[in-house]
């Protein structure tokens, strides 16, 4: 019984493809922090926009009770190793599993402006996490 696991593994592995890498992937830069000490409370929109070009992502907000508006910035450095296996099925099918070990953590700035478009503050930290703290609340059904 030992043998046959042992002669099947063998068999199973033989066939297989492995792969094991090391990979780097960087996206954007990060917002220098002079920058942000540069605008401070009170820039306007337009003035950021100028300094730290285009926002990956924009959302209405409340400021103070009024509608006001908040630009995210992001930027990541993804590093790690990974392993892929393939095994073959059958004459024209495969299996595959992917394993990444990868680091990625987008990091990120949100910017957060008034009704009247004026920096009011700043944040920082992961992505999701800023775009969580301006998330709208969804409608919802009215029984009529």
């Amino acid at each position: 019984m030992k043998k046959a696991t042992v002669l099947f593994a063998l068999a199973f592995w033989s066939s297989a493809c492995i792969q094991a890498g090391w990979t780097r992937e960087t996206r954007d830069k990060p917002v220098p922090a002079e920058a942000l000490v540069e605008l401070g409370p009170g820039a306007g929109l337009d003035a950021c926009l100028a300094r730290l070009g285009a926002p990956l992502h924009v959302q209405e907000v409340a400021v103070d009770g009024a509608q006001g508006a908040m630009l995210v910035y992001g930027w990541y450095e993804s590093r790690g190793w990974g392993v892929d296996v393939s095994v073959p099925l059958q004459e024209r099918a495969s299996a595959s599993v992917s394993y990444d070990q990868g680091t990625e953590r987008m990091r990120g700035v949100a910017l957060v402006f008034d009704a009247d478009l004026l920096l009011d503050h700043w944040r920082d930290g992961l992505v999701r996490d800023l775009l969580g703290e301006g998330q709208r609340v969804r409608p919802q059904p009215v029984d009529g």
